[in-house]
């Protein structure tokens, strides 16, 4: 009986240490350090995973917005060379579009004077002496064939022959103009500050004042330009030539001139 009690001790203090042996040597595979350090590497694996898909998709839109801005800026110049082709025949059209509308009572028969009677080929307009609304018309007939220099002879005769004519600020006003559509801007600004000069009750002094202060814009005297164009809205606050005025204006700021 002694010998069973003390190999059943032996046993026991050897199933002792084999527990604590097992305690001390924890597997590398269980040890909850690693464990816990294998989680963290996993979770910062699936944020950087997520990070990146998610910068390419911001980048894949910003490329998407960028590409689209492209495009419409590429229509935009597009339209910007279609128009540039016809603007001087549309700028042509318009103020020939306006000069009708004020032509019936610029050339009105007034008393003492004869009706407007243009010749039929407009091109003879200097070959015998014509009243001021003859001159007028006919000069105006060449300007809208865009017979320049033609037109410019008829009215320069007009303010010439009839300086003290109703006609005649009008006439030195599209005088200027003949210059103005072939570019030749510092002919034109001189033509123009005539009208101002001499004719500055002429129903086209807003329009010289205006061109005036185009020419000065197109010649790069930006000064003299804002200054002109500032004084046809004082002057003349309300007229289509103000608006445009303003507009020229806010051009020159948005270009820092």
């Amino acid at each position: 009986m002694a010998v069973s009690a003390r190999t059943y001790a032996v046993a026991l203090v050897a199933i002792a240490g084999v527990v604590a042996a097992g305690c001390v040597t924890v597997p590398p595979e269980d040890d909850p350090v690693l464990l816990k350090i294998g989680e963290l590497e996993s979770r910062l694996s699936s944020l950087e995973s997520r990070l990146d898909n998610e910068g390419m998709v911001s980048m894949v839109g910003e490329l998407q917005r960028l590409q689209e801005e492209v495009r419409l800026l590429r229509g935009d110049v597009e339209v910007t060379g279609n128009s540039m082709a016809t603007l001087e025949q549309n700028q042509r059209n318009m103020f020939v579009q306006i000069e009708d509308r004020v032509r019936a009572v610029e050339s009105a028969p007034r008393v003492g004077g004869a009706a407007s009677a243009p010749l039929a080929d407009p091109a003879n307009a200097l070959a015998t002496p014509l009243s001021d609304s003859e001159l007028y018309d006919n000069g105006f007939d060449l300007l809208k064939r865009q017979q320049y220099e033609q037109a410019r002879e008829v009215f320069a005769e007009l303010v010439r022959a009839q300086p003290q004519s109703n006609l005649a600020g009008a006439a030195q006003y599209w005088y200027g103009e003949t210059f103005y559509v072939r570019r030749d801007f510092q002919t034109a600004r001189d033509a123009f500050a005539r009208v101002l000069a001499e004719y500055p009750r002429s129903s086209k002094a807003a329009d010289a004042q205006l061109k005036l202060g185009f020419c000065h814009y197109e010649l790069q005297q930006w000064g003299q330009a804002r200054a002109t164009l500032e004084e046809v809205l004082a002057r003349y606050g309300g007229s289509s030539a103000a608006r445009l005025a303003a507009d020229r204006l806010d051009r020159m700021q948005q270009e820092g001139r």
